[in-house]
C-alpha cells in the first residue's frame, strides 16, 4: 500500500468537531488576505515596471499585448527586476518594437517549444572577492581561494541581463514539469545554446559563471523558462541563434554547421529540434568584451573545427 493511500485511510478516521470545517475555512481565508497584502507590498514595484514596460513595447499593437502574458513569478524566481520585454514573432508579423524569427514553434511527438520574448532587466548576483596568488604560489593560492570562499559573505549586486523566454507544453496537455505521470521533464532536461553565425556549436563559447541561468515557473500546464542570454549582447551586431531542447546539453554530438555556417540538429536526435535565430539591438555590441569572450578558445570556424576533430582522430 502506497504512503498516500495509507494517509488517505487513517485521515477518514479521524473525528473533527462539528465547527472544523468552519474555523479553519475562516482561518484559511484570513491567512491568504494577510499573504496577498505582504505580496502586494513587496511586489508592487516590479509590476509597475512590468506594466510600464508592456505598455511601452506593445503600445502600438493591442492584439500582441493581449497575446503576450509572461507570469512575473518567473522573474521574481530569478531575483530579476523587470526593465523591458519585447515579442519574438515570426518574421511575417514583426514590427519595429518586436524580435523577429523564422520560425517561433518546434514541436516533436511529446513536446512543443515556443520562442516568446527577450526581456532586459537587473538580475541579483553573489559576487565573492578574494586574490589570487602569482605562478610560483599556486598550489598554495587554491586552498586561499577556497578559504576565502568559505570565510566570506558574498557581495549582491544587481547586473545588468538579457534573458530568453520560452514555453514548453505537452501536446496531450499534460503538465509539464515534474508530471506524476512520468511524461513530462525534470529540471535536467532543459538546455540552451547560444549560436553566433560563422562559429561552429560549442556550448562553452559564451559561458561564464555569472551568466549561464535557466529559471522555469509553470502555470496552467505551461511551463515557461528563462534562460540567460546576456553574452549574446557583446555580439549583437552578428547573427545571432538559440538552440533550446528539451536536452540538457545541446552539444556537438546532437548540433552541428554546415561549410555555408548553417546550424542543424543530426540525424538521430529525437528531441525537440529548437532552433531559432533573434536580433538584438546594434548598440549593445561589445568589441573588448566580445574578444574577451573570444580568448577562452572556444570559438572556432567550420575549418579549425574539422581540422581539431581530425588531430583527435588521429591522435593515439
Amino acid at each position: 500500500m502506497s504512503l498516500q493511500r495509507q494517509y488517505k485511510i487513517e485521515m477518514d478516521h479521524v473525528s473533527f468537531d462539528a465547527d472544523f470545517d468552519r474555523k479553519t475555512i475562516g482561518l484559511l481565508q484570513e491567512a491568504a488576505k494577510k499573504k496577498e497584502r505582504v505580496n502586494m507590498k513587496q511586489h508592487r514595484l516590479i509590476k509597475i515596471l512590468a506594466a510600464a514596460a508592456a505598455l511601452v513595447v506593445f503600445a502600438a499593437s493591442a492584439f500582441a499585448l493581449a497575446k503576450l502574458v509572461i507570469p512575473q513569478e518567473l522573474f521574481r524566481g530569478m531575483e530579476v527586476e523587470l526593465e523591458s520585454l519585447q515579442a519574438v514573432v515570426d518574421v511575417e508579423n514583426a514590427d519595429a518594437d518586436s524580435v523577429r524569427t523564422m520560425h517561433k514553434t518546434f514541436s516533436n511527438d511529446d513536446f512543443s517549444m515556443t520562442f516568446e520574448a527577450i526581456a532586459k532587466g537587473k538580475a541579483l548576483r553573489s559576487v565573492w572577492h578574494f586574490e589570487r596568488g602569482n605562478s610560483e604560489q599556486t598550489a598554495h593560492s587554491v586552498d586561499d581561494i577556497l578559504n576565502s570562499a568559505l570565510n566570506q559573505e558574498p557581495e549582491q549586486k544587481a547586473v545588468d541581463s538579457l534573458y530568453a523566454i520560452f514555453t514548453v507544453r505537452r501536446n496531450d496537455g499534460g503538465v509539464v514539469l515534474y508530471a506524476e505521470d512520468g511524461k513530462g521533464l525534470t529540471g535536467a532536461d532543459l538546455g540552451y545554446c547560444l549560436l553566433i553565425k560563422g562559429y561552429y556549436p560549442n556550448p562553452n563559447m559564451l559561458f561564464d559563471e555569472t551568466h549561464r541561468d535557466i529559471g522555469t515557473y509553470e502555470e496552467g500546464d505551461v511551463l515557461y523558462v528563462a534562460c540567460d542570454i546576456t553574452n549574446a549582447a557583446a555580439f549583437a551586431d552578428q547573427e545571432l541563434s538559440i538552440a533550446f531542447t528539451n536536452t540538457m546539453v545541446p552539444s556537438i554530438d546532437i548540433l552541428a554547421m554546415t561549410p555555408d555556417g548553417e546550424f542543424y540538429y543530426k540525424d538521430g536526435y529525437d528531441g525537440v529540434p529548437g532552433l531559432y535565430d533573434f536580433d538584438l539591438d546594434d548598440s549593445l555590441a561589445d568589441p573588448v568584451r566580445a574578444a574577451e569572450l573570444k580568448s577562452h578558445g572556444t570559438f572556432h570556424t567550420y575549418e579549425e573545427f574539422q581540422s581539431l576533430m581530425a588531430e583527435e582522430d588521429a591522435a593515439p
